[in-house]
């Protein structure tokens, strides 16, 4: 994926741990609703991918949806919150362009807070943790002084 020369913004101001987990999103903005999909979502925000742009700067509610492979899973009720569009941009998925968004989740309940961590602790890895198997480190200790 590449983002068109942008780094994803306030990465080193993050307070919450980032959790890669399928959400399904429906963004309710000023022009309709927006479906997206959650490329990494914590206690404090996530960030969406979606078809179309959402306007930077715009509080908007969002329907998050648990998904497995995709698909919603209907065991799990939806969470509804108000976010803030902190950031947006352009990428190239494999399916073509993708608009991104970051969102700032604004004025959640501690109930709604507790829930997410669950599900993320429950459902999700881990954002910062590299994919893939980890190759094997030979350590030398000297056990002698």
């Amino acid at each position: 994926m590449t983002l068109n020369g942008r780094s994803t913004p306030h990465q080193d101001r993050r307070t919450h741990a980032r959790y890669n987990v399928g959400f399904g999103a429906d963004v309710h903005t000023r022009r309709g609703v927006i479906s997206a999909g959650t490329r990494d979502v914590s206690r404090g925000g996530c960030q969406l991918a979606s078809s179309q742009p959402i306007e930077e700067g715009a509080t908007v509610k969002i329907d998050l949806s648990l998904t497995i492979d995709g698909i919603e899973d209907a065991g799990f009720p939806r969470l509804t919150v108000l976010g803030r569009i902190q950031w947006t941009s352009e990428a190239d998925d494999e399916g073509g362009p993708v608009h991104l968004s970051g969102v700032r989740f604004v004025d959640l309940t501690d109930a709604q807070a507790e829930w997410l961590q669950n599900i993320l602790v429950q459902h999700g890895a881990p954002a910062d943790v590299p994919e893939g198997p980890v190759e094997d480190i030979d350590i030398d200790i000297d056990l002698e002084e």
